[in-house]
């Protein structure tokens, strides 16, 4: 193997380590040792893989809380992806940036950051890139009650992202609102900019799940304002948003989509094309990972459930929402546990119980094991297991009818 083949297995190991496993202390060792090998090779074949391993190590710190030791890492590899005029990664080490400040409690740092990264994006052409930083920055605003701050990038993102328009036609519409709001009578409000600007013709973001983002971040302040109605309507906009971004793929389903950028910016770079090895060329897009697919499900039916809470002419409306909203809830928490460690660990749990007398624990374990059997199509291991549930299950009956719990816990 060759020094970069060894980067690319090290960055491998540590990548499955961090991912698979809860295994921080090898994979943090294996990044550790993967970045020595890439730092040594020369010139700039491994360079691509030598930010990639600095990202995971980024991410690994953050995961370990140690976020003075991810601080002096974003320093080291922003500096390198800045001197080789890397853009596509300076992007990626000013989201990380942001959620290292974020998470170390500095505001301030966080939202210069993220006005670093969208300043680029528009220095560089990425507009759809720097609607990004701005709904994040929105997002960590709204987070930490800070709501002035948040109607700031919300007046910012307003005009591109097509809700003006809708609006604008819902209060001219004359179809009766749901809820009459006097504080949203008027479209002028602080919240949102005047309807009369739209004449000047706004540049539109052009992907669909910052579109779903940016809906959240203004119905969230929508009702934190008391302006239900403009909720009701990006409500609407937000349902059929969802609907156009389903999932293709297992990458989208995670919360991973892509954010085009324009690549033929970056034909005046210093490097001559011949000496550009592959890895390195330009990018078309880049990656971000938000929340998975389930998740944003989950809050749009939580903010639709609040919506409709304060429209008191459709009561109904308000349960079956966050109905829906707890189903899907009970599902990327059930699913999470159909795997073969969480079997080994409730068998290992009820068999430990069974055998100690414990028969609180050995009818909870018990049970989680035949529903995990029936959920995941074995159904001679549930039909058996729901056999050995019986007895357990009538002696707790029993117990709990006729006497105290003390029994139940221990046999002497």
């Amino acid at each position: 193997m060759t020094q970069l083949d060894k980067a690319k297995s090290g960055l491998r190991l540590a990548q499955i380590l961090f991912e698979e496993t809860e295994s921080l202390e090898r994979s943090e060792e294996e990044v550790n040792k993967a970045i020595i090998i890439a730092d040594s090779i020369q010139g700039s074949s491994a360079l691509d893989i030598q930010l990639r391993l600095y990202e995971l190590q980024i991410l690994i710190q953050m995961e370990m809380k140690k976020y003075r030791f991810a601080k002096n890492t974003l320093r080291i590899a922003s500096s390198i992806a800045a001197k080789q005029e890397l853009h596509w990664w300076t992007y990626q080490f000013y989201l990380l940036k942001a959620r290292v400040f974020f998470l170390t409690n500095d505001f301030a740092g966080s939202l210069t950051t993220l006005n670093q990264g969208a300043a680029l994006a528009d220095q560089r052409g990425d507009f759809d890139l720097k609607m990004a930083f701005w709904i994040v920055a929105g997002q960590y605003s709204l987070m930490l009650s800070n709501w002035d701050q948040a109607n700031i990038y919300l007046q910012k993102l307003m005009p591109h992202m097509g809700l003006d328009e809708t609006l604008a036609l819902s209060s001219s519409s004359t179809v009766t609102p749901p809820l009459k709001d006097p504080s949203s009578s008027s479209l002028d409000s602080p919240s949102t900019p005047p309807v009369p600007q739209q004449s000047v013709k706004q540049e539109l973001c052009q992907t669909k799940q910052l579109r779903v983002f940016f809906l959240i971040l203004y119905i969230s302040c929508m009702l934190r304002s008391g302006a239900v109605a403009k909720a009701l309507v990006a409500l609407t906009a937000l349902h059929s948003a969802l609907d156009e971004t389903r999932p293709k793929d297992t990458e989208e389903l995670q919360g991973v989509f892509r954010i085009p950028l324009k690549v033929n910016q970056y034909n005046d770079m210093q490097h001559q094309p011949r000496h550009v090895p592959p890895q390195d060329t330009p990018c078309s897009y880049i990656s971000i990972k938000w929340m998975s697919f389930s998740q944003v499900y989950c809050l749009t039916y939580l903010l639709s459930g609040i919506c409709s809470k304060a429209d008191m002419t459709q009561p109904m409306k308000c349960q079956q929402f966050l109905l829906e909203g707890i189903k899907v809830v009970d599902r990327n928490v059930y699913l999470q546990t159909h795997d073969d460690q969480a079997e080994k660990m409730l068998m290992a749990g009820y068999m430990h119980a069974a055998k100690t007398g414990n028969q609180v624990i050995a009818a909870a374990t018990g049970s989680c094991l035949k529903d995990l059997y029936l959920a995941t199509s074995q159904g001679i291991k549930a039909s058996q297991q729901t056999k050995q549930n019986m007895p357990i299950l009538e002696t707790v009956d029993r117990v709990f009818q006729s006497r105290p719990m003390g029994p139940l816990l221990s046999q002497e």
